[in-house]
């Protein structure tokens, strides 16, 4: 399930002229896991998306991964 984190990441890298791999080498995250939250929704723990936000200068990613946070820890809560 894509997400709209996964999705404001790739357009801004793709803003930035950058390849997944190039992201990949500059935040030492693997490109496979950079390649999951882009397309399958993965939320990346804080470090890994501080490293995201960083390297593509877009702290707007913040709001976006603590509204998926938040709504990920709701939905936990409910199915309890």
């Amino acid at each position: 399930m894509k997400s709209k984190l996964g999705e404001a990441i790739r357009k801004q890298r793709k803003k930035a002229g950058m390849s997944i791999e190039e992201l990949a080498k500059k935040t030492k995250i693997h490109r496979t896991y950079i390649s999951k939250i882009e397309n399958q929704g993965f939320i990346p723990s804080d470090k890994l998306l501080e490293r995201i936000v960083k390297e593509l200068n877009a702290p707007s990613l913040v709001k976006i991964y603590l509204s998926e946070k938040h709504a990920a820890i709701l939905d936990r809560i409910k199915k309890k």
